[in-house]
């Protein structure tokens, strides 16, 4: 059993050190209370690698739910992605599931990125049509009190909103985006991870 769950400990190598070796050790004592044989152990949570990723995407689908700054990097929400496609296509009859999953965060993706793009375009225009609103509205003035009034209100008006909708619609976009980050943990925890019953929260 030691050696098995060496070799595990040697697959997370990605987890920080302390994190990793309580895993280990809490995974050691559960094995020891259930009186599981190595073979036992490998027939329910696979060989160490397997047994390694699962409780990779369990650690990593938890860490996602904190709302810390350090959990909200790019770089471990793509990890996490990468990981739950290799977990699905390590299973044969899970492959057309992973092609599924692929396509659908893919276009998830490119959605967000088009909706996060088009947010920019249009509160740009929006704030530039605004900014020249009033320097015409200006350049009127003498000219036109009323016009020159109306359109130095129009462009404030517009430069406002632009400034006022866009955090808006930018949080909104950042809700999508987690929304897609559950329906990916929800597809690891489902599909994957099921078997792995360590979590971080366990008090280890």
């Amino acid at each position: 059993m030691n050696e098995y769950l060496n070799d595990v400990l040697d697959e997370l190598q990605e987890i920080p050190e302390d994190d990793r070796f309580d895993i280990i050790q809490y995974y050691e004592e559960y094995f020891l209370d259930s009186g599981k044989t190595v073979e036992e152990v490998m027939d329910e949570y696979g060989s160490p690698k397997q047994f390694a990723l699962k409780v990779k995407i369990n650690y990593y689908s938890e860490q996602d739910d904190d709302e810390s700054e350090y959990s909200q990097s790019p770089k471990r929400k793509i990890r996490l992605i990468w990981m739950i496609v290799i977990g699905l296509c390590a299973s044969p009859l899970l492959v057309p599931l992973a092609l599924a999953f692929i396509l659908a965060i893919f276009g998830i993706l490119i959605g967000l990125i088009g909706v996060v793009i088009g947010i920019y375009v249009v509160c740009i225009s929006i704030l530039g049509a605004g900014l020249f609103s009033i320097i015409s509205g200006v350049a009127v003035l003498q000219q036109s009190i009323a016009s020159g009034l109306f359109f130095v209100g129009l462009g404030l008006l517009a430069t406002g909103g632009a400034v006022f909708f866009a955090p808006l619609l930018l949080k909104g976009t950042k809700w999508l985006f987690q929304m897609m980050m559950n329906f990916v943990k929800w597809v690891g925890r489902r599909f994957i991870t099921k078997r792995a019953i360590h979590t971080t929260n366990s008090g280890v």
